[in-house]
């Protein structure tokens, strides 16, 4: 990056500048930026589930309108 003012607001707050270039993404996402000099990407993937295993009354209630924040995306 050559542009310390560009560096300085991602750093501060990179789901902004994300959002402010045309990604959209959900409230509850967290984005993280910090400085190194490796460029990675680390995506957290949720622990197994057992697929025959009793949902959470808190999961149940949460789907019961057609979403979970705790269900979303998990496969």
């Amino acid at each position: 990056m050559t542009d310390a003012d560009a560096r300085e607001r991602f750093l501060a707050d990179p789901k902004a500048v994300l959002a402010a270039a045309g990604l959209d993404l959900p409230e509850w996402f967290t984005v993280t930026a910090r400085e190194g000099d490796a460029a990675e990407l680390i995506i957290t993937v949720p622990g197994l589930r057992d697929p025959d295993g009793d949902l959470s009354d808190d999961v149940l209630d949460g789907v019961a309108g057609g979403y979970s924040r705790t269900m979303a995306g998990c496969g």
